[in-house]
């Protein structure tokens, strides 16, 4: 009996060592290094940071620091997506669902670029997403979703007060007019913010004034009629500013109405004001298997000579990838097996 006892005592022990414990919203898991096969020369300088997603759900935000040779990664007791790094690599800007606040939203979020010191840059109803830093590392923008719907530009402190309204993307003085977006807005180094919107007025690649509300919004290229593509369906997403501000990057994405795949990703960049169209190749295309999210970004190196970008290659994966302007080569970067990288950054 005395044996059976400590057989059944122990069992109940181990029974609770296992068991899962909540160390809180915030509480940073480290990830091993990343085992992917990159090509370290070729990327020259710089951190790089970007999103994976794994198959079993599971989203993490990893570095790659090109000067040190190394990788790092984390999760929080949160989870977390669209992470950008600040200028100064130091910082990490996302959008974060508070896993401790039972009716929370995606809400921006700014912590260091291990995961540490973790911070709201504003709390809101509405859910937040895609931040993304303006060139000094001074401000954040944002948008909202839901029933709001709206641009924001703000200190990245806790709970700013100098939240300020750039754009109302329904306004209820012009019916025939909205923006319909999906990805990250960038800003130029002289403060106007790049875009798309895929709705039919206004429709293309976008800038915004940010002190002029909805008549500072110029469609800087229109798809349909900028554009000569033998693609039935074309859009451009995900626009990035060059570090120098004199470009725009952004992706090209063709399909067929008639079937579900992509037919291919192309990389283009043109002058700020559309001019200058010049493609830089392209690769075969897969439609995500989640499309509920934004599976293609993408960032300039920080010299201008590479362009790093984040698409699906599989039907169950997604990758980065790097185009080099001065080879004119397209290299892989990451290679993981049923693995979505996605939401890309770099910086000095």
């Amino acid at each position: 009996m005395l044996f059976l006892s400590v057989v059944m005592i122990s069992c109940k022990k181990n029974t609770a060592d296992t068991t899962p414990r909540d160390d809180g919203p915030f509480k940073v898991r480290k990830m091993l290094q990343l085992g992917d096969n990159i090509p370290w020369k070729e990327l020259g300088s710089g951190k790089i940071l970007f999103e994976r997603k794994f198959s079993i759900g599971l989203s993490s935000v990893y570095v790659i620091d090109v000067d040190k040779i190394s990788t790092s990664g984390f999760v929080l007791g949160s989870s977390i997506t669209e992470p950008a790094i600040s200028p100064d690599g130091t910082k990490i800007a996302c959008s974060l669902l508070n896993s401790a606040v039972s009716n929370a939203v995606w809400n921006i979020y700014i912590m260091n670029l291990d995961g540490s010191g973790c911070f709201p840059a504003y709390v809101s109803d509405q859910p937040a997403y895609y931040p993304t830093w303006n060139n000094d590392g001074s401000r954040i923008i944002y948008y909202t979703g839901g029933t709001e719907g709206k641009l924001f530009m703000q200190s990245p402190v806790e709970n700013a007060s100098d939240r300020k309204e750039i754009l109302n993307f329904r306004p209820d003085s012009n019916p025939e007019w909205s923006i319909v977006t999906d990805g990250a807005f960038t800003i130029t180094p002289a403060g106007k913010i790049i875009g798309v919107s895929t709705s039919a007025n206004p429709n293309g690649l976008i800038s915004i004034d940010p002190n002029a509300g909805e008549s500072g919004v110029k469609v800087i290229l229109n798809p349909t009629t900028d554009l000569s593509f033998v693609s039935p369906n074309f859009r451009a997403e995900s626009p990035v500013i060059s570090p120098d501000g004199s470009k725009i990057c952004f992706l090209s994405i063709y399909s067929n109405p008639l079937e579900p795949a992509w037919i291919s990703v192309g990389v283009t960049v043109s002058d700020t004001d559309g001019g200058n169209i010049e493609p830089f190749g392209g690769m075969g295309g897969y439609l995500p298997a989640n499309t509920s999210t934004r599976y293609v970004s993408a960032c300039w190196s920080p010299d201008m000579t590479k362009i790093l970008f984040a698409i699906p290659d599989a039907t169950n994966a997604s990758h980065l990838f790097l185009y080099d302007f001065e080879s004119s080569a397209i290299l892989q970067v990451t290679d993981a097996a049923n693995v979505t990288d996605c939401n890309v950054s770099w910086t000095k």
